[in-house]
């Protein structure tokens, strides 16, 4: 018991040491610079690149919105699916409740039985009915100790686990969130056609915090 509150305590201090280097470590941050081409054609090609990067940005914008406007009707329509999928689990749950609540009991009382029958070959074997004595009969102690073995065998029964109720505001921001996380490669696409124009894209780490 010493060993493991050692450990424990061990576990804890190494824990806080790391936080507290988190906390003191350098925060850095990736900064990208474009340095554009010397010719006037490089930067003629950059321009047209930054023009379709500009449409290809509108069309996500606008696709995006679409998509965001159609979400609540999907939504309504999971959320409809979902309420009836959730009505029958409900009923399954509140059967297997009930079964649950009859399998438990005769659990205990299954439990109850094995260290009864233990208790009673040990008052038996010693003729002594002070359990707190029973340490004073080794030969007879097996009894019970047979017996709480084979309580803790036992098979415990598993509660059924109850299911979760639909939400229409959480399917609704799920889909949202679906939207506004779709990437249609415009910057990609830019940076692509910006290093064809002769460009240079350089990415560098810069310190935002804890710096000293």
């Amino acid at each position: 018991m010493l060993h493991k509150l050692i450990r424990i305590i061990k576990m804890s201090s190494m824990l806080m040491v790391f936080s507290m280097i988190s906390a003191c470590a350098p925060m850095m941050e990736n900064i990208t610079d474009y340095v554009p081409p010397n010719s006037e054609l490089g930067m003629q090609c950059i321009e047209k690149a930054n023009v379709g990067r500009n449409r290809c940005e509108a069309q996500q914008e606008s696709e995006r919105l679409k998509c965001v406007d159609g979400a609540s009707g999907e939504a309504e329509y999971r959320f409809g699916e979902a309420e009836r999928t959730y009505s029958h689990q409900l009923e399954d749950y509140i059967n297997a409740e009930e079964q649950f609540d009859y399998d438990y009991e005769h659990y205990l009382e299954q439990k109850r039985l094995i260290i009864r029958d233990g208790e009673l070959e040990y008052i038996q074997c010693s003729k002594d009915v002070n359990m707190d004595k029973i340490a004073q009969f080794p030969k007879c102690e097996k009894f019970l100790k047979t017996a709480n073995k084979r309580a803790k065998k036992l098979r415990k029964p598993r509660e059924p686990r109850k299911p979760r109720a639909p939400n229409l505001g959480r399917i609704y921001s799920r889909l949202v969130a679906q939207c506004n996380g779709r990437n249609n490669g415009c910057q990609q696409a830019f940076d692509q056609s910006y290093r064809s124009c002769g460009g240079i894209i350089n990415v560098r780490q810069v310190c935002v915090s804890n710096c000293d």
